[in-house]
């Protein structure tokens, strides 16, 4: 018998100690416990965890911090409309229940405005005319914002 005879089989778990590591490799990518080195699998597997709770915080502090704005497109009939305030009211059925429903709101200056496919001011709108508008909806503040009026008007109006 030689003197290595008597020497225990050598644990790949001791082998990592002695190196200055500690992870146990069995637990690890195969490849840790024949080279010693970290387990590059896992650790991309924690970037990425951070990274999806990272987005998720990210996102709840913006849902809880800003508000709600929806794009709407409204089509009905221009009810009123107040050059000096500029504001104007629009009639329409409501998608919901079908009733009919009126938005009144003001028209901000670069408002975008059209009179059968061409430019137009609010000035050149009239009461009766059919209308289709986008707004901006602001849930949180219950507040519309109007950016575009198109207005088709026939011929004989």
């Amino acid at each position: 018998m030689s003197e290595n005879d008597n020497e225990k089989p050598i644990d790949p778990r001791d082998a990592a100690s002695e190196h200055g590591h500690t992870q146990d490799p069995s637990k690890s990518h195969p490849s840790a416990a024949t080279t010693g080195k970290p387990n590059i699998f896992k650790q991309k597997r924690y970037i990425v965890a951070a990274v999806i709770v990272l987005a998720a915080a990210t996102l709840s502090v913006v849902r809880s911090s800003g508000s709600d704005i929806r794009k709407l497109d409204v089509d009905g009939t221009i009810t009123y409309i107040d050059l000096s305030s500029r504001s104007a009211g629009l009639e329409y059925d409501s998608p919901r229940n079908g009733q009919l429903r009126e938005i009144a709101g003001k028209i901000p200056e670069d408002c975008d405005i059209l009179l059968n496919g061409s430019p137009a001011t609010l000035d050149d709108l009239r009461v009766g005319d059919r209308a289709s508008i986008k707004v901006l909806w602001d849930t949180e503040k219950a507040q519309l914002q109007t950016v575009a009026v198109s207005v088709t008007r026939r011929a004989t109006d």
